[in-house]
């Protein structure tokens, strides 16, 4: 479902989570291949110094958003945050494993 950037980042915390984000060349290879040509939100991180903008389409004063598009490789575009609409892909941190509990091994 197609919807605006804030109904986005409500959409993902109402799930526990954030607007995906890309910090490399192969996060952005897995995200575009989730998307499949469907331009999808995407939240800029920054802490990393990846970007990956189509030239000319840098986010500014009145585009301050993104997205990223499969017309062009997966690169991104900036967007209209208030009357743009696009799809939502929601990331989280995977749950932390049980620890395997401590086994000793006595000799008979």
């Amino acid at each position: 479902t197609k919807m605006s950037y804030k109904s986005a980042i409500n959409y993902c915390e109402e799930q526990g989570a954030t607007l995906v984000s890309i910090c490399s060349f192969f996060e952005n290879q897995f995200v575009r291949g989730i998307t499949r040509g469907i331009d999808t939100w995407i939240e800029p991180k920054t802490d990393c110094d990846y970007k990956n903008y189509l030239a000319g389409n840098e986010p500014d004063s009145v585009k301050e958003c993104r997205v990223i598009t499969d017309d062009w490789d997966g690169q991104w575009t900036a967007a209209d945050c208030e009357t743009e609409k696009h799809h939502v892909i929601c990331s989280m941190k995977a749950p932390r494993p049980d620890p395997v509990p401590a086994f000793r091994f006595s000799r008979f």
